[in-house]
This record gives C-alpha cells, sequence and structure tokens, in this order.
C-alpha cells in the first residue's frame, strides 16, 4: 500500500491539539484534498502532482520525534493507508494527531483508536469565509460523540464577520457533547479577532468560556517563520 506524501518535516506544532503549541513534532502532510478553501495555506496539497509515494512502513521510518501530526491536504481522503499508518505509529507508543477538514467520515478503524484515546482529532467546521456551505448540524451529528470520548477538538477558523455570526450555533454541540473542546483560529494568526472571539464567547458561553472548554488557537509557526 503507497500513500501520496506531500511532505515529511521535523518543526514545532503551530495550533492547538494532543500536544502543545510550540512542542517539536513530526509532520506527515499527505496530498489531495477534497475542498478548495479560500485562505488555505498549503494549497499546494489539493491535488497529487507534488507528492512522492511512500508505503506505512517508509514514512515510520522518518519519525524520530515522540509528537507525531498527520495533516494535508486532507489525510481522510487517503483512509486506507491512514488506517495503517496510524496502526503502525500506535505501536511505537507515538503521541498522534491527526487534522482533517470535516467534511469526511472517520473509518471503522480509526474510530476504535479514538474511543480507545490512542489518537486525537482536530476537526475543522469550514464556516462562511470557507465558502464551503457545510451544514453545521450535519456536522455536529457526523463528530459530536467523538468530543464525548475526548478524542477530538473542534476547530474554526475565524476570517470573517460572518464567521463570528456562527459562533453561537456552537451551542447545539456542547448540548450534545457537554465535554466538547472548541478551538477559535485567527486566519493568518491575525491575532486582533481574539477580542471579538472572546466577546461573542462570553455572551453565548459563559459557563463553557470559564470552564475552559473554549481555546484561541493563533497559528504562532507563522508568527515566527516556522514551516
Amino acid at each position: 500500500m503507497k500513500i501520496k506524501i506531500a511532505d515529511i518535516v521535523e518543526t514545532i506544532s503551530g495550533e492547538i491539539g494532543l500536544f502543545p503549541q510550540g512542542a517539536w513534532c513530526t509532520i506527515i502532510r499527505f496530498g489531495g484534498c477534497n475542498l478548495r478553501c479560500p485562505y488555505c495555506d498549503t494549497k499546494g496539497t489539493w491535488t497529487d502532482e507534488n507528492t512522492i509515494e511512500m508505503t506505512p512502513e517508509e514514512i515510520v521510518q522518518r519519525v524520530h520525534t515522540k509528537n507525531v501530526l498527520i495533516t494535508g491536504g486532507e489525510p481522510l481522503v487517503q483512509f486506507e493507508g491512514l488506517d495503517e499508518l496510524v496502526s503502525l505509529l500506535v505501536a511505537e507508543g507515538l503521541n498522534i494527531q491527526i487534522e482533517t477538514n470535516g467534511s469526511l467520515a472517520v473509518s471503522p478503524r480509526l474510530a476504535w483508536w479514538l474511543k480507545k484515546q490512542k489518537v486525537m482529532l482536530v476537526v475543522d467546521y469550514k464556516g462562511p469565509s470557507s465558502k464551503q456551505n457545510i451544514d453545521f448540524d450535519s456536522f455536529v451529528d457526523r463528530f459530536s460523540n467523538y468530543c464525548n470520548w475526548g478524542s477530538a477538538i473542534i476547530k474554526m477558523v475565524v476570517a470573517s464577520t460572518l464567521d463570528l455570526k456562527t459562533i453561537p450555533q456552537f451551542r447545539k454541540l456542547f448540548d450534545e457533547a457537554p465535554n466538547a473542546w472548541v478551538a477559535f483560529s485567527p486566519v493568518d494568526a491575525k491575532g486582533y479577532w481574539a477580542q471579538y472571539i472572546f466577546k461573542v464567547c462570553e455572551e453565548e458561553f459563559a459557563y463553557e468560556l470559564a470552564n475552559g472548554q473554549i481555546i484561541l488557537s493563533v497559528q504562532i509557526h507563522k508568527n515566527i517563520m516556522m514551516p
């Protein structure tokens, strides 16, 4: 089995997830994505034109860090290869985080790893600025059980006032998954969005904000020019 890989690099983890922002990790970037978000900062991974094919075993040989971040592109597009790679990484006892755009369901095999809390997902909800027209209710129905398992963080990029107006919809998520974690990520690491994000959250989610369930995820790798 071969996986189309755009890049494998050791660097810091720039966003929220299983391991802290700023932690050293190996990023495994899959090629290919089923969405086309205007603010995407890895447009070169939308297709597999600039990828190399590697077996899961070959990829694992390139990992020399405790923390592993699998991203893309969209890893779930190549779900069979992802399943095999995750199984090998779990066997190595590594900390595994997968970033997904939230439009695809996970495989039964990956769901099992999530239930065992051997893997964490960072699941994007694509707000209005993404131009992807993702239905929020359908999104919550698909992913709320992962939050109950404590194996997912839901994240939304905030790039417009329309995105801010979407934040109150997360009440449905908190109602269905009371222990959910939600991260809001200002687009292009523009921290000035933070004050607007927290103003809305104070009005709509005072308990969850005080309880540490709402997180600001500023992309610190962009601020210090890391890959």
